[in-house]
């Protein structure tokens, strides 16, 4: 694969990382040039990562939530 190509699928990784974890998501890019793997692969990966990372937060502070709103009804 051609340098400007492998710029262009890391660039598109880039642009379709949310702006929250696009600095770590670069971070990522580059130590995956520095050790030799695919840069544009580190960064879908990392925000693969993040995405389930979030929703699991998302249901399990759900549930919390749910359970708080429970006790103080009952504590009536």
């Amino acid at each position: 694969m051609t340098d400007a190509r492998a710029a262009a699928k890391l660039e598109l990784e880039l642009r379709l990382t949310p702006g929250v974890d696009r600095e770590d998501a670069a971070q990522e890019a580059w130590l995956a040039h520095l050790t030799g793997r695919n840069p544009a692969r580190a960064v879908n990966t990392f925000a693969q990562r993040e995405r389930r990372h979030r929703r699991r937060q998302r249901a399990v502070g759900g549930r919390a939530e749910v359970l708080g709103a429970k006790e103080i009804s009952h504590a009536r």
